[in-house]
């Protein structure tokens, strides 16, 4: 499967026999995995030997974006699926025609950088350069809920709660942020990343009191947190600690895995919020790095793309002399 620019997301859809993948050309493009192993072999779980054996045939190209696709997701039902870009937009699609039903923007009219739907398949959320998160119901096209100034930079990644009642919220800022839906507001603003942007957080769909945040400065993180059906309850608790493989203690004593991180309704936490461990990438200082040249393009590039279309919407100098001309009365 080759594609013909970088590649920025990739999801599978829910049935497993499918992917689509949001690309720097401007498009979302939709494959089919094709398996030419045996039949005797065809349904086992892959492993090293069989996934040569897995093939990904393009099935169909949804056009409509005109900049860079961020990211892409498919609702459960893999009926549709919606696409964020640095156009401004989130569109949603029909798979089973492939065109773009709807167009969804930011109020700021700001690049869209993550999207992704929730649980229940008919709302879909969007967010990016604006710093706010929208949601809107693709039933009646109609923005539902908006979370305005919810971060003080870009924000990264929004993803939801199985259970539906609550997101997540990641940013520049160094933040991951979780919101009760239903009342639209704060409940905690966890800080474990430094100053480091926070570029991905994902809720365990085993364990739903369970979710991980990644961020530029190498570390993932693993948080745990009461996340109730009801917003009745009006405190919280919330416990974070570096994601790695929990080791035998010689010393009973020792700190717990995970830390306790009280956390109050108006999303305020206290100064010991932090993970008592850290579990570095390797290559974090490289992508440090990587991170900051890539953004001084990014804004170099917009800033580019702003010039372009005000000196093509600047009205030509015979356009100016038509409207300074005067106009002799008939006689």
């Amino acid at each position: 499967m080759r594609q013909c620019a970088a590649v920025r997301s990739v999801v599978f859809a829910s049935d497993g026999d499918s992917i689509l993948t949001a690309c720097d050309d401007k498009t979302v493009k939709i494959h089919n995995l094709v398996q030419t192993e045996s039949s005797e072999t065809r349904g086992t779980p892959l492993d090293a030997s069989s996934v040569s054996n897995v093939r990904a045939t393009h099935q169909a190209t949804l056009v409509g974006h005109t900049n860079w696709v961020r990211e892409v997701s498919a609702s459960q039902d893999d009926a549709l699926a919606c696409s964020a870009s640095d156009d401004r937009t989130v569109k949603l699609w029909d798979l089973a025609v492939g065109s773009c039903i709807n167009t969804y923007e930011d109020v700021r009219r700001l690049p869209m950088h993550t999207t992704c739907f929730h649980p229940n398949g008919y709302l879909v959320a969007g967010a990016g350069a604006s710093k706010s998160v929208s949601i809107w119901d693709v039933r009646c096209g109609r923005l539902a809920l908006a979370l305005a100034r919810a971060h003080k930079q870009t924000i990264r990644s929004v993803s939801f709660h199985p259970g539906g009642h609550h997101a997540a919220t990641t940013s520049d800022d160094g933040t991951v942020k979780i919101w009760e839906l239903r009342a639209g507001r704060l409940v905690y603003t966890l800080r474990a990343h430094g100053d480091e942007a926070v570029l991905r957080c994902a809720f365990s769909s085993v364990e739903s009191d369970v979710f991980v945040s990644g961020g530029s400065d190498g570390k993932c993180i693993a948080w745990r947190g009461d996340f109730p059906s009801s917003s009745a309850s009006r405190t919280r608790h919330i416990e974070s600690s570096d994601y790695e493989i929990p080791k035998s203690r010689e010393n009973p004593d020792e700190e717990d895995d995970f830390i306790d991180v009280s956390a109050s309704t108006d999303g305020s936490t206290p100064s010991r919020a932090r993970a008592n461990r850290h579990f570095d990438h390797p290559s974090s200082f490289r992508a440090r790095a990587l991170s900051v040249v890539f953004k001084a393009l990014h804004h170099r590039l917009a800033d580019v793309e702003s010039a372009l279309d005000a000196r093509r919407h600047r009205p030509s100098t015979s356009e100016f002399r038509l409207r300074g001309a005067r106009v002799k009365p008939a006689a």
